[in-house]
């Protein structure tokens, strides 16, 4: 039942309502930043990248359906992100669309790595259950504007991957290119995470995760950090990382987790320990 209502009212739904321009998450802003339709920026830091969720969700369902509507869909959606994305692969309709108030990798909170995070898994689902390049070739692209970007680990950019879903898409990235750059993009990004001062608690980025020994702050950034570190371990192996995990699993199962299974009841709960030492 769950399935059928997904497939007859969720994601028919959902692409409707992200079809809005007042809908905070809205592919117009994709549209104008592709030079399809005249307009400004509206919505959140977060809005491309939960139109490349959708995508991933359609495409999950047309791995079943092959629903060709389904299918005429998402190419229309590929199509138009492709046109909307940098010469250079970058692609923040938040930061294209207005260069007089932001600029690229200035603020944590723009989520640029969280909208192209979400953009290459879903390209690599999208590729994998149709077996089109068009999207994956977008994601290709991010890819490789990212590595020639944080490969050298640029100091002032250590902390800029506050919501990280670009690590656990770059991971994706490489098991569905074979392409071993994209790993290493991957383990960059785990390794640069508390790398250098200024670090904060609420965001895990105080402790390099290898070193952590606790679960802190905000509950989706560390879900994000923590699932990305295990798809480096999955496909590396690296001791010191399943360490890690293993330590802040028992930590939240054992000593932070509700008799509900839920986490993080406070919405600022943790920032009080970047005052202390630990």
């Amino acid at each position: 039942d769950r399935w059928d209502m997904d497939r007859r009212v969720t994601i028919p739904t959902m692409k409707q309502v992200m079809e809005m321009p007042t809908n905070f998450a809205t592919f117009h802003n994709l549209r104008v930043a592709a030079g399809q339709i005249q307009g400004k920026f509206f919505g959140n830091n977060w809005s491309d990248g939960d139109c490349y969720k959708w995508i991933e969700a359609a495409a999950s369902m047309y791995a079943v359906t092959k629903d060709p509507e389904l299918d005429r869909q998402m190419d229309e959606a590929i199509a138009v992100i492709a046109k909307a994305q940098a010469p250079d692969g970058y692609i923040s309709t938040q930061i294209q669309l207005q260069p007089d108030k932001k600029s690229r990798w200035t603020d944590i909170q723009n989520h640029e790595f969280y909208n192209m995070g979400h953009l290459m898994t879903a390209a690599c689902i999208h590729h994998r259950v149709t077996g089109k390049d068009n999207f994956l070739k977008v994601a290709r692209k991010v890819g490789d504007y990212l590595y020639s970007v944080f490969e050298p680990r640029p100091k002032e950019l250590a902390h800029m991957d506050f919501n990280p879903s670009n690590i656990m898409g770059a991971a994706e990235l490489y098991r569905t290119t074979g392409d071993k750059k994209y790993l290493r993009l991957a383990g960059i990004f785990v390794t640069m995470r508390g790398s250098q001062p200024g670090g904060s608690d609420l965001y895990q980025s105080k402790v390099p995760l290898r070193k952590e020994t606790e679960a802190v702050g905000h509950a989706v950034t560390a879900a994000y950090l923590w699932c990305g570190a295990a798809d480096v371990y999955a496909e590396t192996g690296e001791p010191a990382l399943f360490e890690a995990l293993e330590r802040l699993w028992q930590d939240v199962t054992a000593r932070k987790m509700y008799i509900t299974g839920g986490t993080a009841a406070l919405h600022h709960g943790e920032s009080h320990r970047d005052k202390s030492k630990r």
